[in-house]
């Protein structure tokens, strides 16, 4: 913890608040009662914030006043508009490589695992065999872990913190975000996110569920076989003609990004399938998904 000097006349104490807490998403049906005990919780007191003072160096300063009054959350088709009331961008300020993401000992601040897409950007027939090394692949559970980011912001503490504050709301891996904003949408999974507030900002972790335990468990081959051809498909057009190292998908190739959403500023990581070859910064990103069906024409892709 860090100290803090106050002079002698000052009768102010420094309090610094770290919170813990769980957040979970879970596909239930509520029933009416449940939504008048929800109504009546709601209307509670809460500190609102009256005004936001952003600074040239990323602090912010806000002011808040006491409302008595309920916590109004606004129906989600009303914020689902075709133009969107806010702008996103994301600004790519740092990345790292890592193979797996709990060993501390395998990260590094480099590009060593970043992958370059070698084909054209159009369809082609290239009659690729996703199936080539599937019997001796061994499949390892992703982890949700933000350790290796963590491990980033330590590196960079300096820019990330300043006069005595995060230049962040909420730090995440961009999954954990992404389960968030689709939980209007989700109907059949569900998630769990450990939240921890130190100094005013949000740490926020993805957990494994007892759902998706069961699901890992009782996956079939025919899935197995899907996961496999993604990694396969990726190797084949980015990986260096040359190389004969065999398919690591725990060799990772990690961006940082700083971005906002209408008042609040996030820092998180994404990983990242590859990147355009001869670009000039290397920071034109390629998504990459594999898709069944017969010919292109089944695939549902706006042509």
């Amino acid at each position: 913890m860090a100290d803090a000097k106050l002079k002698s006349e000052e009768k102010d104490k420094l309090v610094i608040e770290e919170d813990i807490n769980v957040f979970q998403h879970t596909i239930t049906q509520i029933s009416p009662s449940k939504q008048e005990k929800r109504k009546q919780e709601e209307a509670i007191s809460v500190d609102s914030p009256s005004k936001y003072v952003h600074h040239a160096n990323g602090s912010r300063f806000a002011t808040t006043e006491r409302k008595e009054t309920s916590l109004a959350v606004p129906f989600w088709k009303e914020l689902n508009h075709p133009t969107p009331s806010f702008e996103f961008r994301a600004n790519e300020i740092g990345c790292f490589s890592l193979i797996g993401r709990t060993d501390d000992k395998k990260r590094f601040e480099d590009k060593r695992y970043l992958r370059v897409y070698k084909y054209p950007l159009e369809a082609l027939n290239v009659n690729l065999d996703l199936k080539v090394g599937e019997s001796d692949f061994t499949f390892e559970g992703q982890s949700k872990s933000i350790d290796a980011m963590l491990w980033w912001t330590l590196r960079h503490k300096n820019d990330i913190f300043k006069n005595n504050q995060f230049t962040f709301d909420f730090l995440s891996a961009r999954g954990g975000i992404r389960l968030i904003m689709f939980s209007i949408f989700e109907t059949r999974d569900d998630w769990l996110l450990a939240v921890i507030k130190f100094r005013n900002a949000y740490f926020l972790c993805e957990c494994v569920t007892d759902t998706q335990l069961k699901v890992e468990q009782n996956m079939t081959p025919e899935v197995r076989s899907f996961r496999y051809y993604g990694h396969k498909f990726e190797e084949y057009v980015t990986k260096n003609d040359a190389t004969t190292e065999k398919l690591n998908p725990s060799k990772q190739f990690i961006a940082v990004f700083q971005s906002t959403i209408g008042s609040y500023r996030l820092l998180y990581s994404a990983e990242i399938d590859c990147v355009v070859e001869r670009s000039p910064s290397m920071s034109e990103h390629i998504e990459l998904k594999v898709c069944a069906g017969k010919s292109i024409d089944d695939l549902a892709f706006k042509q």
